[in-house]
């Protein structure tokens, strides 16, 4: 998939709207980005602003233990990933949630979307 998959996945989503509500219903739609995934770890380590900040109330998450695996569209600074820092449990899918007050964006933290990958996809019916 290249950049062109991507934006046009934003005009044209591969998931309907009613099927992501139903499990974010703060978004709309999803974009999932290509293969290679990148590790959350890495984007902090190239300087994205928004993923530092994001560390700060980061939970239980291991950076370098979670892959970004997209976001919900041109102009969101909130990532999807696959969370595999619990060894001991089957890895989950987490979105970075960011909380504004008066104007203002306090450091984002990470909500569990699902508590299984097969679950996400289900759900999603991919």
């Amino acid at each position: 998939m290249e950049n062109s998959d991507i934006i046009e996945q934003d005009v044209s989503p591969h998931v309907s709207k009613n099927l992501v509500k139903a499990l974010m219903p703060e978004e709309e739609k999803v974009c999932f980005y290509p293969y290679p995934f990148l590790t959350f770890q890495k984007y902090i380590d190239d300087g994205y602003e928004f993923c530092s900040l994001s560390t700060e109330n980061g939970g239980n998450i291991i950076p370098s233990k979670v892959l970004v695996i997209g976001d919900f569209g041109i102009g969101s600074d909130a990532l999807l990933a696959v969370d595999y820092s619990d060894e001991n449990s089957e890895p989950r899918i987490i979105k970075q949630m960011w909380v504004e007050t008066d104007c203002v964006s306090e450091p984002a933290h990470w909500r569990v979307v699902s508590d299984t990958v097969e679950e996400f996809f289900a759900a999603l019916e991919l």
